[in-house]
């Protein structure tokens, strides 16, 4: 199929891959998280790589979505069923409102929600448990692969100067509504004990 955003990675998914990683960049003034590859300038700088070969983030959720979906309906074995699929993010972008735009497209995918892992291990809940002294969260890298099995594991790579911990200290009080963070199980920032 010549299907813009989808085909190669259903090729690689229904193959048993287990591990995918996505470029993100922010397209057009901000207006469009995009897949693509750039080239880190001089000092960590991002820029978009002039091509062509891009693919609208949300056709990547969207194929996410349905092919778990489907995996879960058919009811046949399958390697997915039987380990977790872990996605790495990686921010290359110098805006901030990269990690806003992310998290809308999460929240316009919402159905992808029921094959996240629980939300003790999610990095809203870490960081409840930082402010409030709970200790509800548990760290996904400690606990045995198997008990989130048929979940996609979402992991978010900063770049040194649009640092994620930068943004969930500029959220302030609006952590409580931030979409990111009830998607997001693994970090490389540096922010409280992430």
């Amino acid at each position: 199929k010549k299907k813009k955003g989808g085909t190669v990675l259903e090729t690689v998914l229904n193959a048993g891959v287990r591990v995918v990683d996505f470029e993100l960049f922010l397209k057009n003034r901000g207006d469009n998280l995009v897949v693509s590859n750039g080239l880190p300038a001089e000092n960590n700088k991002y820029q978009l790589k002039g091509s062509y070969n891009e693919i609208p983030f949300s056709d990547i959720l969207v194929t996410l979505k349905n092919f778990i979906k489907r995996k879960k309906e058919e009811k046949k074995p399958s390697i997915f069923q039987h380990h977790p699929l872990l996605v790495n993010l990686r921010i290359s972008s110098n805006d901030s409102m990269i990690y806003k735009k992310l998290g809308a497209e999460f929240d316009a995918n919402s159905g992808l929600s029921g094959f996240i892992p629980d939300s003790e291990y999610l990095l809203k809940t870490l960081i409840k448990d930082n402010e409030s002294g709970d200790n509800n969260y548990i760290d996904i890298v400690d606990t045995p692969i198997k008990e989130n099995n048929g979940k996609i594991i979402f992991i978010l790579n900063d770049n040194p100067l649009n640092q994620f911990g930068k943004y969930i200290e500029n959220l302030g009080k609006e952590r409580e509504t931030d979409n990111l963070l009830n998607y997001i199980c693994i970090t490389d920032s540096q922010y409280l004990n992430i």
